[in-house]
């Protein structure tokens, strides 16, 4: 009976002591988020965006305001600056305005040095494009369960340089469509350092449609895939970390939260440079 009661009053006490809590978050400051890269034997490409506030709700026809026009954007590689011209393109029927040029290529070993003047700031960053990291073989494997006979595993071997630190950052494409990083795409050495590995290749994924978990990392039968599998600094590798580890405990009350580090001086965001290569295997029917 002393069990009985200790244990009921315990729950009264819990009970008597739940409280409705209300925050009053301060306003945080709009900002200027970029999203940009440069890649080897590429043009440099960046979007330009406002932030917004945590809770603020957002519909897809408020997208478009968020794009900052009329921005000034340079970017320097040591020895010419170029700057950066404003188009817009249509994307699944939104409006989308991005920056870029086609007087720059990226090259393997350059440092670029981004500057962006808009609406009275000044935002900087530098990133570099690392060495090549050229993967040994790609080739595919059949699903382990006899019945996905008609699902494959893309599937990779790695040899790490033991000189250098490194990190990679991958993307697949499915038959000639838009390329997609994998759930969790960016990966380092630090525990493969000089080492020959396999790699497993999840398919990359559109984070704006609905996932099935069960058949996502599976390639199918009669897929032609293109893998581009790029080296990336370490600003730009902690980046994506941050933000896919962030994603991926989105909706879990017992997750951490995690400060994502970008490198723009001056506001949110990347730029950051990859050097990638591109390899294609065809899975026949």
């Amino acid at each position: 009976m002393n069990k009985y009661y200790l244990m009921l009053f315990a729950i009264l006490f819990f009970y008597g002591c739940e409280q409705e809590i209300e925050l009053d978050l301060p306003e945080a400051e709009e900002q200027l988020v970029v999203e940009g890269h440069i890649e080897n034997d590429r043009p440099p490409y960046l979007i330009l965006t406002r932030s917004s506030e945590i809770f603020e709700p957002i519909s897809l026809s408020d997208v478009e305001e968020f794009f900052v026009h009329g921005a000034k954007i340079t970017v320097n590689d040591g020895s010419r600056t170029v700057e950066l011209q404003e188009i817009t393109i249509d994307s699944a029927g939104l409006q989308v305005s991005v920056y870029t040029t086609f007087d720059m290529t990226g090259e393997s070993g350059r440092t670029y040095t981004l500057t962006i003047e808009a609406e009275g700031k000044t935002l900087t960053a530098t990133t570099t494009i690392p060495h090549l990291l050229p993967l040994d073989s790609v080739w595919y494997e059949p699903h382990p369960e006899p019945e996905a006979d008609t699902l494959v595993r893309l599937m990779a071997q790695y040899s790490d340089p033991p000189e250098t630190n490194d990190q990679v950052r991958y993307f697949t494409s499915r038959n000639g469509r838009n390329f997609w990083p994998a759930f969790n795409s960016v990966y380092e050495d630090v525990l493969i350092n000089g080492m020959t590995v396999p790699v497993p290749i999840d398919r990359g994924l559109d984070r704006t449609n609905s996932v099935n978990w069960v058949v996502y990392p599976y390639f199918s039968r009669g897929d032609s895939i293109v893998l581009k599998w790029a080296s990336i600094d370490r600003p730009h590798f902690d980046f994506w970390q941050g933000l896919e580890f962030q994603v991926s405990n989105s909706g879990n009350p017992f997750g951490n939260i995690t400060r994502i580090n970008g490198n723009i001086v001056g506001g949110l965001g990347i730029w950051g440079g990859y050097g990638a290569l591109y390899y294609t295997v065809v899975v026949p029917e």
